[in-house]
This record gives C-alpha cells, structure tokens and sequence, in this order.
C-alpha cells in the first residue's frame, strides 16, 4: 500500500456557500436570512442523526449503516467565514496555483463577503 496523502499534510476540509458579490452585497437581508436557515437545518440534523440517515438511504438507496457512518462524522454547523478559515483556503489556492489547477494567484481574504461590510 502507497500513502498518497497523510492527514496532517491536509487542511480542514469545509464546504461554503458561494454568491455572485454583487447579488450578496444588493440583498444582505435575504443573505443572512438563508444563512440563519441554513444553521437551522443544520441544528436539526445534528439532533435527527438517526431520522436523517433513514431519509438519506431510502431516498439514495445507499445501506444505512454507511449512510449511519458518515452522517456520525459530520458536524453539521454553519458558521461565518473568519481569519483564520480563510487563511487555511488561501493555503488550498496557493497549492492549487502552484500545481497549475488555477491559472493565476488569488486572494482568498479579498473574495469573503461580511454581512454590513
């Protein structure tokens, strides 16, 4: 077996919610309402794991012990995007610009978009 990759060479995996700036900037109300939505169904997976998990393998067809697994490791929060995960995206863009997968450097700081700002 070849390791490809050890857990401690890679960064927190997260997932973001991505928006034109322009739509997120001319309706920062109906942003930060989906947002609060978006945390409340992630409060109620976190509480339903089980229930979730029926409803995700009979609506997939997946076994319900794998859909089980991986629903038990995750953690089901939405948070603002801060400093710090921004800092650890911008290590993922240098990498990917290094290796070529981007064409061209970016600024992972400059794309965040803050309720108000």
């Amino acid at each position: 077996m070849r390791t490809l990759a050890k857990w401690s060479d890679i960064t927190e995996q997260n997932s973001f919610f991505m928006a034109r700036r322009a739509y997120a900037e001319a309706n920062q109300q109906i942003v930060t309402r989906l947002i609060g939505a978006f945390g409340d169904i992630a409060a109620w997976a976190r509480g339903h794991r089980p229930e979730l998990a029926t409803l995700l393998a009979s609506s997939t067809g997946m076994p319900i012990d794998a859909v089980q697994r991986g629903i038990d490791r995750a953690p089901f929060t939405v948070l603002p995007m801060t400093d710090d995960l921004a800092r650890s995206q911008q290590v993922i863009a240098d990498r990917f610009q290094k290796l070529g997968l981007i064409p061209a450097a970016i600024r992972v700081r400059d794309q965040v978009w803050r309720a108000g700002a």
